[in-house]
């Protein structure tokens, strides 16, 4: 296994504080991916004096055991070695791979003076936080962000996995009440914990020019574009509304999008930055999450938008699929439960003119907010260990 680091390597980590535990975050996607629910959560760790390790998702043979990038203040990305390439999303951990894995994580431990808490975002990484927890007595908390078992591209290995950290996880919290469900069978450790917006970022936003060269009326929809994303219905409502403009901004990876490119009035914008979403959001007249009516298995009932706070921090109309988690914002929200309706919705949507809903939905997003989710998470991570 590859030596230790030298001294320049890792001198930029400031030294643990005393009764802060470090958190390691085994995660679903690199830190600048997108930003989401993982980095806001650990994020809120290191600004109450918590170092946090946030590890990169695919494994590389390296001539030293680790490799240490910092983010932002008290949080560092991890290239982590490994006796050959592994991807934590096709790949599964055999005795080689999660020896040389572990033993990276031990040298890095050694020379960082870690007193670790595993958080556990996706899980391929069991076999890993099992170990720890073993050798060390890393307590695991295990956040359930989404029903793998009906994603095409995630192993069947999976499965095993998940139900290992249900098991064995001293906390397992949930993005939504089906997984809530789901874990509580197996065990009582479990919280749920919804996402949440950064009420601040979107609550006021930049006036600006991105999307001058595109005629109002305009509305949008940001975050991955991908097999949830219900192309059918906003074909359906592109052509029947040729005068509205349609703003997409994400990843198209894995969703069938060949027709709706064609069509003059939809605009693919590709991926985004976070911090510059609530500029292209200033432009929307109204916000679209566009997502299958049904999907084989449980996927849409497992789906907590995280966009639907930020939509309604803005104050804007939001015009939704009626997936189970958005039933009880239908007060705020208008929901559909066909094409047809979502076009309904969308009419009503441009043409509202109540200030009163626009307050509403600004109220309810200033009371669920990131810091809110932490300050909950926080106190029940202090029964599990001092922090």
């Amino acid at each position: 296994m590859p030596s230790s680091q030298d001294h320049e390597t890792f001198v930029q980590v400031k030294p643990k504080l005393e009764y802060k535990k470090d958190i390691v975050c085994f995660p679903i996607i690199d830190w600048n991916f997108r930003y989401q629910r993982t980095q806001h959560l650990l994020s809120k760790f290191a600004e109450n004096g918590h170092r946090v390790f946030h590890l990169k998702v695919k494994l590389l043979p390296e001539k030293r055991a680790y490799t240490i990038t910092n983010i932002i203040d008290n949080i560092f990305e991890i290239n982590l070695s490994c006796s050959s390439r592994f991807n934590v999303y096709r790949d599964i951990f055999k005795k080689q791979t999660l020896g040389s894995a572990f033993s990276s994580l031990e040298q890095m431990q050694r020379d960082l003076h870690i007193d670790g808490l595993s958080f556990v975002a996706f899980p391929a990484w069991a076999p890993v936080v099992l170990a720890l927890k073993r050798k060390h007595g890393w307590p695991i908390i295990y956040d359930c962000l989404d029903d793998y078992y009906v994603f095409g591209n995630v192993d069947r290995e999976r499965v095993e996995e998940e139900l290992k950290l249900f098991n064995v996880s001293d906390l397992v919290i949930t993005t939504s009440a089906y997984l809530y469900k789901k874990a509580k069978k197996v065990t009582n450790k479990t919280l749920c914990i919804p996402n949440a917006g950064e009420f601040d970022r979107f609550n006021i936003l930049p006036p600006n020019d991105l999307l001058k060269d595109i005629k109002k009326p305009m509305v949008g929809y940001y975050g991955a574009i991908a097999e949830w994303f219900d192309h059918e219905t906003v074909e359906f409502i592109a052509i029947k509304r040729p005068n509205i403009n349609f703003i997409f901004i994400g990843y198209t990876y894995g969703s069938n999008i060949a027709k709706l490119v064609k069509l003059p009035n939809v605009h693919f914008l590709g991926e985004k930055p976070y911090s510059s979403l609530p500029s292209y959001l200033y432009h929307f007249d109204a916000c679209l999450i566009p997502f299958k009516f049904t999907h084989p298995g449980k996927l849409i009932e497992a789906i907590h938008p995280v966009k639907v706070y930020e939509y309604l921090a803005s104050g804007k109309p939001v015009v939704s699929t009626n997936i189970s988690e958005l039933i009880p914002f239908g007060y705020l929200c208008y929901l559909s439960s066909s094409k047809e309706e979502f076009l309904m919705n969308l009419d009503k949507a441009l043409g509202e003119d109540r200030p009163d809903l626009v307050k509403r939905r600004i109220e309810f997003a200033s009371k669920n907010t990131w810091q809110d989710r932490f300050d909950f998470l926080y106190s029940e991570v202090k029964k599990l260990s001092p922090l």
